[in-house]
């Protein structure tokens, strides 16, 4: 009988029995290939714009904040040249109007002398001197170019710790909440929804207050996330709203009747609200 040397173990191996270790070691290889496979699936399904979406709106938001600044300034540098101009122009006019105030009165007097002439002449004189000037200005801007520092904005990867319930680590950052609703909190995947009066605040992953809107309406006995709406849905006792989560529209929904609410929820096609007065029933909508 043959032997053979297994590389794998250094053991002499008999035909049969080297067959046998090598498809033993060879099926090993199916449950690796399913692995890559599956790694290969979760790859595909990874859409980059759900991890980019959020910095590109905070590149957007600089952006505009960027060229507000810019608008600011050219406008001031704007009305700085009017103003220069408008002023030479302006004392131009009071110069002539002066003169002819003066002449008028001499028409009126009839009693001009050899000194009034003398004077109007040499007003006039200064008066044409101080036009030509106007005339002849030429403005020159030095303008710089705008330099941009690169490092105005650093790009920071923030790794994720997985979150578990089983084991709760402490928390890295916390957010005041003086003067919040009892209930007033909701999230969606991106962003924590929070009443802190007199505001609505609209806060990031990094506790980070992004947009606020003056909330002054009744005390907020709840407050949910609709996916289906891709609104957040507030309950006060007497009425229901909608929160655009971009604009901060605070919008009233219409009902047939007044119930005194109490709690909401939302699933993926539903909300569910319940009453005061009614707390063993969930109402579907």
């Amino acid at each position: 009988m043959h032997h053979a040397l297994c590389h794998c173990c250094n053991q002499n191996l008999c035909r049969d029995h080297f067959v046998q270790h090598d498809d033993l070691l060879n099926s090993q290889l199916n449950p690796l290939t399913d692995e890559v496979n599956t790694l290969s699936d979760r790859l595909a399904a990874i859409n980059p714009n759900n991890i980019i979406n959020d910095s590109h709106e905070k590149l957007n938001q600089w952006r505009i904040d960027c060229h507000k600044i810019i608008d600011h300034f050219y406008e001031q540098k704007c009305q700085e040249l009017d103003q220069y101009i408008i002023s030479k122009l302006d004392k131009l006019r009071t110069d002539i109007t002066d003169l002819r105030s003066i002449m008028s009165r001499l028409i009126d007097q009839q009693e001009t002398t050899k000194h009034d002439i003398n004077s109007l002449t040499s007003a006039i004189h200064d008066l044409k001197q101080n036009m030509n000037s106007v005339e002849q200005i030429q403005l020159q801007l030095k303008i710089h170019p705008l330099l941009v520092d690169d490092r105005l904005i650093q790009i920071e990867k923030i790794e994720k710790q997985p979150f578990s319930l089983i084991n709760l680590r402490p928390p890295y950052h916390t957010i005041a909440t003086i003067g919040a609703s009892d209930y007033s909190i909701a999230s969606n995947d991106r962003y924590l929804l929070l009443h802190i009066d007199p505001n609505l605040c609209l806060i990031d992953e990094n506790l980070s207050i992004t947009k606020q809107e003056e909330w002054d309406y009744e005390y907020i006995q709840d407050m949910c996330w609709s996916l289906a709406l891709n609104y957040f849905i507030l309950l006060t006792l007497n009425d229901i709203f909608l929160i655009n989560k971009k604009t901060m529209l605070i919008e009233s929904v219409q009902t047939l009747q007044r119930p005194k609410w109490w709690i909401c929820e939302c699933s993926d096609k539903s909300l569910y609200l319940s009453r005061i007065e009614i707390l063993d029933t969930i109402r579907i909508h």
